[in-house]
């Protein structure tokens, strides 16, 4: 059976994470989850904390049996199409992911930052049910006061470690024959095998 593969995907973890804080904490609290780079490009003048956000700090492919390369998982016959064969492939990264607390004051950030630890901590199983293989705290680096739209803000940011898989699927013709010669270094013929395309 086929899988949803955008379900594995990183962005789909940030699509989810927002739906269960808006669903769970944002309608008590009046928070916003975005992008970090939106605080800078998004045309508001008004920025309202507490605010997380969220950015992709470093991404790479797991150096595993084939190296960093995407590997066969398998195939089956397309049940809409019995002359199309379904393979899927995959890879697996480890991400580097940075969430910011931005307050109005130092309290406020680290509030929002406990709130937020605990959160990720009590949804883990259904992150890894959607896909995502592993997810594990990092560090918290230093405390910053930012400047953004001349406004400043009192800046918590973790660092948690992300691990996902990538399914590639491709549909392709069924291979029933194909015509191959080998020939052995003599110039004798060793092999005479026919196959045809379905």
């Amino acid at each position: 059976m086929e899988r949803d593969k955008e379900a594995l995907r990183l962005k789909n973890f940030f699509s989810t994470v927002k739906v269960l804080l808006e669903e769970k904490i944002f309608k008590q609290y009046n928070w916003s989850f975005i992008p970090e780079t939106d605080v800078y490009v998004v045309n508001s003048d008004n920025i309202k904390t507490p605010l997380i956000t969220y950015k992709v700090y470093h991404r790479q492919p797991i150096d595993g049996r084939t190296g960093k390369k995407p590997v066969w998982k398998g195939e089956y016959q397309d049940p809409n199409d019995r002359s199309q064969i379904i393979t899927i492939n995959s890879q697996q990264f480890d991400n580097i992911v940075e969430f910011g607390f931005w307050g109005s004051s130092y309290q406020e950030a680290d509030d929002a930052r406990e709130l937020f630890e605990d959160f990720i901590w009590n949804y883990l199983g259904k992150f890894r049910k959607d896909g995502i293989l592993d997810i594990y705290f990092i560090e918290q680096i230093e405390d910053q006061v930012v400047n953004a739209k001349e406004q400043y803000f009192a800046k918590q940011t973790v660092r948690y470690g992300i691990r996902n898989e990538r399914e590639m699927i491709f549909k392709h013709a069924k291979l029933n024959e194909i015509e191959t010669n080998l020939r052995g270094p003599d110039g004798y013929e060793v092999i005479k095998t026919k196959l045809f395309l379905s």
